[in-house]
């Protein structure tokens, strides 16, 4: 496992929130993840697939954020 120091966390991180940011204005291409959760869309912000709840007329909701290497259906089980 890698370790990253305080500075090359915090870029990362400001890279997430800069994504984070891009899916609430609407200015990331996000695709739905699913015909049954046709709301859920999912991105890819640097290593992290971003599932959120896209919804008119209501702020969007971040329901997970995982890792390109993880299964990740396994992880969305519990969160849909």
């Amino acid at each position: 496992m890698n370790t990253w120091d305080a500075q090359t966390a915090d870029r990362y991180l400001a890279h997430l929130l800069e994504g984070f940011q891009k899916i609430s204005d609407e200015r990331l291409v996000a695709r739905s993840f699913s015909d049954v959760y046709p709301n859920l869309r999912v991105c890819l912000v640097r290593h992290h697939f971003v599932f959120f709840l896209f919804r008119e007329e209501r702020p969007v909701q971040i329901i997970a954020l995982i890792h390109e290497r993880r299964d990740v259906v396994a992880v969305l089980v519990d969160r849909i």
